[in-house]
């Protein structure tokens, strides 16, 4: 009798090891697949682990680490985001259905870096005048370059302006607009466009505020953290 009990505690020690192998393995490729097809990225690596490994069929981690290239947050692309948190629930169901969703986390932070190219494709497709934009980034200065439709005439455009947060927003501020190649001469017009908001972290499933938006050569870099106020 002694024997046959040694036996099954045996057995069950090995498939609880089993699993606690076994489980973060296939929910890092679940979470890597689903997590891919909400923020439409190209590229997503996943890394999480909870004690016991159970906890992570109902979508609880003790640790995260999530990089993804490429992804779609809000309405702007990022070409690269990192996510790391302790303690962080991920509702499955909603990432099954396409939703990028941590309902609470005791701490969490994300790391974006936005690119000029991502700039531009936002501008182009937020602002319906503007047309044909490239940007380029400074860490004092962002510059669009393009056309636009401006009292019924298509002109070359120069805009000049920063990236600025407000209120867990993110947003371009027009500074200048330089306009060329127009019946209305070389006119310099103030903010014409309004701010183009780039990311607003308040209509995100996500526990997070912005920390710091910084601009650098080529590259916009944000992070956001878990503060005390949130759950």
């Amino acid at each position: 009798m002694r024997k046959t009990l040694t036996f099954f505690v045996g057995i069950l020690l090995v498939l609880l090891v089993a699993l606690q192998i076994a489980l973060p393995i296939l929910a890092e490729k679940t979470l890597e697949s689903k997590i891919g097809q909400a923020l439409r990225a190209t590229e997503v690596k996943a890394d999480v682990s909870a004690l016991p490994a159970p906890l992570l069929l109902l979508g609880h981690m003790d640790r995260v680490d999530i990089s993804a290239r490429d992804a779609l947050l809000g309405e702007v692309r990022a070409a690269k985001l990192h996510l790391t948190g302790r303690d962080v629930d991920i509702p499955l169901d909603a990432v099954s259905k396409g939703q990028f969703v941590i309902k609470e986390a005791k701490e969490l932070k994300i790391d974006g870096t936005l690119t000029a190219a991502n700039l531009a494709d936002l501008l182009r497709r937020q602002v319906d005048r503007l047309e044909d934009v490239t940007v380029t980034i400074e860490p004092s200065l962002a510059v669009a370059e393009g056309k636009a439709k401006i009292a019924g005439q298509t002109a070359d455009i120069h805009v000049e302006g920063l990236v600025l947060e407000d209120d867990n927003r993110v947003y371009f501020r027009m500074t200048k607009l330089v306009l060329k190649n127009s019946l209305l001469g070389r006119a310099v017009i103030g903010n014409f466009f309004g701010d183009v908001e780039i990311l607003d972290f308040r209509r995100l499933n996500l526990p997070v505020e912005l920390d710091t938006v910084e601009m650098q050569d080529g590259q916009v870099v944000l992070t956001a953290s878990q503060h005390k106020n949130n759950p």
